[in-house]
C-alpha cells in the first residue's frame, strides 16, 4: 500500500491506494498533521474516519505502507520532516498540475448528474477540496515513474 500526502499552507491531502485502486482519501487540517502521522505510525486507522472523503478506513486494515510519497510544492519539507521523525521513510514527487488532474478524476468518480450533465467538465467546480485526490495523483506518478 501507498500513501500520498499533498501538502499546503493550511490543509494536507492524503491517500492510501494500492495498484491502481484508491482505498481511502480525506484531508486533515494543517494544524492537525501530527496527530495524523501519529495515527498512521500506529496504524490506528479507525481515528481517520473524520477527516476521510473517499473510501473507508476498515479498508486499510492488516495493510503496510510500503512507501509515502509526498508532493514537493508548498509545505513539502515540513511534512517530510515530520514524517521521517516518526521513522516513515519519503519519496518525493513534483505537483506540478495535480490539483487539474484531481478535478477530472472527481469527475471520473462522481460523474455529474441530472442537468449538470450537458455542461462541459471544464466548467463544472468539483463541491469538495480535492487534496486528497492530488495526493493519489501523486502515488500514481510515483507508481509510472518507478515502473517503467
Amino acid at each position: 500500500m501507498e500513501l500520498g500526502i499533498d501538502p499546503g499552507r493550511a490543509k494536507v491531502g492524503f491517500a492510501f491506494a494500492e495498484g491502481e485502486s484508491l482505498l481511502a482519501s480525506g484531508v486533515v487540517p494543517r494544524d492537525l498533521f501530527g496527530d495524523f502521522v501519529r495515527i498512521v505510525a500506529a496504524q490506528s486507522w479507525g481515528s481517520l474516519a473524520s477527516w476521510l472523503l473517499e473510501g473507508d478506513a476498515r479498508s486499510l486494515d492488516g495493510r503496510l505502507i510500503d512507501v509515502i510519497v509526498v508532493g514537493g510544492g508548498t509545505g513539502a519539507e515540513d511534512a517530510r520532516a515530520e514524517l521521517e521523525r516518526a521513522g516513515f521513510s519519503v519519496a518525493m514527487v513534483g505537483e506540478a498540475f495535480s490539483t487539474l488532474e484531481a478535478r477530472s478524476l472527481y469527475w471520473k468518480l462522481h460523474p455529474p448528474r441530472g442537468w449538470r450533465r450537458i455542461i462541459p467538465l471544464s466548467l463544472l467546480f468539483p463541491p469538495r477540496d480535492l487534496d486528497d485526490l492530488a495526493a493519489w495523483i501523486l502515488v500514481l506518478r510515483f507508481r509510472a515513474s518507478s515502473w517503467r
